[in-house]
């Protein structure tokens, strides 16, 4: 039996580029097709704030190939980019001048 497999997907980006919502089902298989669906928002303008739900399904392999294994979830994430990244060291104190 060979296998095939064909995955269709669709991404569209609306409000100005911070809700994106993203969709792929595997087109070959006949029936219980795996998919995915993804919703992004960016709460802040920069991007660096996100939101993200999701839902999946997919047939597991490691369950004996069991067919319509669903996973759902949400998220928040935050993300910053720098240019330097510094270690401080905690410094000894000094020895107490005795005189």
């Amino acid at each position: 039996k060979s296998q095939a497999e064909l995955i269709l997907s669709l991404r569209r980006k609306i409000w100005n580029d911070r809700l994106e919502v993203s969709f792929s089902v595997d087109a070959v298989t006949a029936e219980n097709r795996p998919y995915d669906i993804s919703v992004k928002y960016d709460i802040n303008e920069d991007g660096s704030l996100k939101v993200r739900g999701f839902q999946k399904q997919a047939n597991d392999p490691t369950l004996g190939n069991i067919n319509n294994v669903n996973t759902t979830g949400v998220g928040l994430y935050y993300r910053y980019q720098f240019n330097n990244f510094h270690l401080r060291r905690r410094q000894k104190d000094a020895p107490a001048n005795k005189n």
